[in-house]
């Protein structure tokens, strides 16, 4: 499982594309541009901020910047769902 700094298992990445990964792409996958962001607020601070791998042992997990950019094509439940799967990779790691 490649994991992003979020949680999000790239290999299981439901978006069409040939995205290698937030961490290969420095926080700036296709998305980013829908979202009119110059990079990932999670990438941001997990990664260039704090210096680290991913949000797995960040006590603030989940923060308000895994709800700052919904994304507008996932139903309610849909982000409920996948904000939980996020979580459980983060604590497998």
């Amino acid at each position: 499982m490649r994991l992003a700094c979020c949680g999000m298992d790239c290999d299981a990445c439901p978006y069409p594309g040939n995205c290698p990964g937030c961490r290969e792409v420095d926080g700036k996958p296709f998305w980013t541009a829908y979202a009119n962001i110059p990079v990932c607020k999670i990438f941001d601070c997990c990664a260039n901020e704090r210096a680290r791998t991913n949000c797995g042992k960040c006590p603030e997990v989940p923060c308000h910047r895994y709800f700052a950019n919904p994304d507008p094509y996932m139903s309610e439940e849909d982000a409920k769902k996948t904000l939980e799967k996020k979580m459980k990779n983060l604590r497998s790691v």
